[in-house]
């Protein structure tokens, strides 16, 4: 019953995440919204994967895994990151899209922000 709660509680919520984000780069670029705000696309994706790195570390760390945090924390990171990777890609093959560094770069600050905050406060909470 127990990993039925964590799959439910922890797992679902990310692999929703997941699914949100391959929907949003699948997207051709005509269907999206315009924002006249310079770099608000940068801030996007830095949110999206802010929130992307704390479910990832959240279930990483709700579930039975006999390891650190900072050794899950890695492994979130590594994650993270080839997703940001795959997701740009990805986005190679979608009308008016295409791979960018910095966008890459936007989704790597972000889940790294998210992983290590999720840390930092984890750490504060347990003592």
């Amino acid at each position: 019953m127990k990993i039925l709660r964590t799959i439910l509680i922890f797992w679902l919520p990310l692999v929703a995440w997941l699914l949100i984000i391959y929907n949003f780069s699948a997207t051709p670029a005509k269907d999206l919204p315009r924002i006249n705000i310079p770099y608000a696309d940068k801030l996007f994706h830095a949110v999206v994967y802010f929130v992307f790195g704390v479910l990832l570390i959240r279930a990483f760390d709700h579930s039975d895994f006999n390891v650190s945090l900072a050794k899950l924390a890695i492994l979130a990171i590594i994650i993270s990151i080839c997703y940001g990777i795959s997701d740009e890609l990805h986005q190679l093959f979608v009308q008016g899209r295409s791979c960018e560094v910095f966008d890459f770069i936007a989704d790597c600050a972000g889940s790294l922000t998210g992983i290590f905050l999720y840390m930092a406060d984890t750490k504060e909470r347990r003592g």
